[in-house]
């Protein structure tokens, strides 16, 4: 759930092509990503500079410069909107069933005020309390849902887990401010690709998705943190 519509869109898109390139190391899982990501006018012209919100699942591609999945446009969307959150889910849901389920929310965070603005609307943005209302809203069980990841600075906070804690299994976030880049996606897959056996658990999601971005900033110098 790609919350770009601001300044952060350009790191949107390397994040998109990321997947991509990581997709080949988890096809034997029996895994399925899907993504929506909304744009904005006025940061960056890449990949055609649409301006719109867009949705798909993500195919193998090696190229870094341009996304090669193919998406579906749904006009412009508010993603600070909780029912565009539920959406996106149950569309998920509809293109890519599965026993197991996972949500990764990208964007800025900001701990208690929580999370995805979107300056085309007013700057609103998902409070804590609209998160899990989303999620419940989607009709995607505990059991089901394994984890929700947090890309953004800040969620690490008791406030967001509490919130969580009736709705998925494990919560990964950070207590810091992530660098741009955020998630290491192609490092995830990869370690994910690693993993004994064709059925991925909530520990081994959760943790890889730790390891990588901990790799990804090992030599950075930068004070960086994602726990689950």
């Amino acid at each position: 759930y790609i919350a770009a519509d601001n300044d952060l869109e350009k790191y949107a898109l390397q994040d998109i092509n990321e997947m991509e390139k990581g997709l080949s190391a988890i096809t034997g899982k029996h895994v399925k990503v899907t993504f929506m990501v909304d744009r904005v006018e006025g940061y960056t012209s890449a990949d055609g500079d649409w301006t719109d919100t867009r949705r798909g699942i993500i195919e193998s591609d090696t190229d870094k410069l341009s996304i090669a999945s193919q998406m579906e446009t749904v006009g412009e969307k508010n993603m600070g909107d909780g029912q565009t959150l539920t959406d996106f889910i149950s569309w998920s849901k509809t293109v890519a069933a599965a026993d197991n389920y996972a949500l990764v929310i990208w964007d800025h965070g900001g701990g208690i005020s929580g999370v995805a603005w979107d300056e085309t609307d007013n700057d609103d943005n998902l409070n804590i309390n609209e998160i899990a209302q989303s999620i419940q809203a989607s009709g995607v069980s505990k059991d089901d849902m394994l984890m929700v990841g947090f890309d953004t600075c800040l969620q690490g906070v008791v406030d967001q887990a509490y919130s969580l804690k009736d709705l998925t299994g494990l919560v990964v976030a950070s207590e810091e401010l992530e660098p741009g880049n955020g998630w290491d996606y192609t490092g995830w897959f990869t370690q994910l690709g690693k993993a004994t056996g064709t059925k991925i658990d909530a520990a081994t999601l959760a943790q890889t998705a730790v390891d990588s971005f901990m790799a990804s900033y090992q030599n950075s110098g930068l004070n960086v943190s994602l726990s689950s």
